[in-house]
């Protein structure tokens, strides 16, 4: 797809060896954002710039790190209203009763 293809110009660019199926799966598990896909990209850079090979395994890797930096950037904001506070954990709302003492 247009994905795909932007990947495919970008890892060029920066003369990444990237195989078909590499770039297939770093088109299926990255968000839409060219920034995003450039960082992994870049990130492949440095961790191939000591010569280490370009495996579908280090770029598993690389794209699962980004996804996982992703998910843990949560907004927590705690309201205490009487016995409850109400956490807000990324515009979820759950409630939590305190344990009275």
């Amino acid at each position: 797809g247009e994905l795909e293809e932007i990947i495919k110009k970008k890892a060029a660019s920066f003369n990444l060896p990237l195989s078909q199926e590499m770039v297939r799966y770093i088109a299926l598990n990255s968000n839409t954002s060219i920034n995003e896909i450039e960082g992994n990209l870049i990130k492949l850079l440095v961790k191939t710039s000591d010569g280490k090979r370009m495996t579908m395994e280090l770029v598993c890797d690389t794209i699962v790190e980004t996804m996982v930096r992703e998910a843990t950037k949560i907004n927590i904001e705690i309201i205490f209203i009487n016995d409850l506070f109400i956490i807000h954990v990324n515009a979820r709302i759950e409630l939590w009763e305190l344990l009275k003492r």
